[in-house]
């Protein structure tokens, strides 16, 4: 059973429990795909975590006591985008599998021996950063993954929001004393909202 107060980091274990049986079974007769679930792994692992802890992963920089489990990830091209933080390289792994950025590189042979992952410029669609990263740099990235999570403070658990097709509709709250907008995290912003509220219902 998942715990209620550490979800996140009860589907990371599992998650990687998970990957250690399979890549415990004799892949060689067909029992198992390690590779593939080495890259399923990266849903419970990075992408799943990444918006949790981003804050906390991109104050660590590479090189930091905390970083030095990381596995290094060389950039293909001097003009990429810089990697100086654990958040960076956390950051751009993330965007490479949630968009299928993945080429399986296999070298001639069946066997998988490292992924070429990129992120690409949401506008113009070019690539901003690429890298060649080898299956036991694969390993090692959800190991240190889990190991900084570990770490960290687990997120209150978030409760499902009401539905948008059920909730009032308001309009962005109006100052009392003028026509200026009160903007999200002012003092007044909420108890306008809280006014509105009541006299819509």
């Amino acid at each position: 059973m998942v715990s209620q107060n550490t979800p996140i980091l009860d589907t990371m274990r599992r998650t990687v429990a998970n990957l250690e049986i399979v890549e415990g079974l004799n892949t060689t007769d067909g029992m198992g795909f390690e590779v593939t679930q080495l890259v399923n792994s990266f849903a419970g692992v990075v992408l799943y975590p990444w918006e949790e802890w981003k804050n906390e992963l991109r104050d660590i920089a590479l090189g930091d006591p905390q970083s030095h489990n990381w596995p290094n990830l060389v950039s293909q091209h001097s003009s990429d985008e810089r990697v100086t933080s654990v958040g960076d390289a956390v950051r751009l792994v993330r965007n490479a599998f949630a968009h299928g950025n993945i080429i399986f590189q296999d070298s001639g042979t069946k066997e998988i021996t490292s992924l070429t992952i990129w992120n690409t410029d949401p506008a113009t669609g070019l690539r901003t950063w690429s890298a060649d990263v080898t299956i036991p740099a694969l390993r090692l990235l959800l190991k240190a993954m889990c190991e900084l999570a570990e770490t960290f403070t687990e997120p209150k658990q978030k409760s499902m929001p009401e539905h948008i097709s059920t909730a009032v509709k308001i309009k962005k709250p109006q100052c009392p004393t003028g026509k200026r907008t009160v903007k999200r995290g002012h003092a007044l912003y909420q108890s306008l909202v809280t006014s509105q509220q009541k006299q819509a219902s």
